[in-house]
């Protein structure tokens, strides 16, 4: 899972499954777990490592399905928000640019291949 998520938005646990959260870039998870500081098990650490190679979520996506991985994307109903942190505005136009530079990036890894 890839989610791209305002630096605002709050992690929560069900307690359970889950016991621990915290939004983290994927490379500062897995120093943090050679560091001993967080325990990450193998199948998450395979998938940090993946994670770890893209820019963000829009790049995660492309470079999945250029390996030929099935995506599946989840709409999500966004309702504007007075006390929302994402605007149009402010935000639009770095994560227009953050989606371009991940196409491209993509587009030039398989040319190379």
């Amino acid at each position: 899972m890839a989610p791209a998520a305002p630096p605002e938005q709050l992690a929560i646990c069900d307690g359970w499954e889950t016991v621990d959260a915290e939004w983290i870039a994927p490379a500062e998870a897995l120093r943090l777990a050679e560091a001993k500081q967080r325990t990450v098990i193998f199948p998450t650490r395979m998938n940090l490592q993946l994670l770890a190679e893209a820019e963000g979520a829009e790049d995660a996506v492309l470079r999945a399905r250029a390996r030929g991985w099935r995506v599946v994307e989840v709409a999500v109903n966004w309702e504007d928000q007075p006390a929302s942190k994402v605007g149009v505005f402010t935000d639009g136009p770095r994560m227009l640019w953050q989606m371009l530079a991940a196409r491209w990036r993509v587009a030039r890894e398989e040319r190379r291949r």
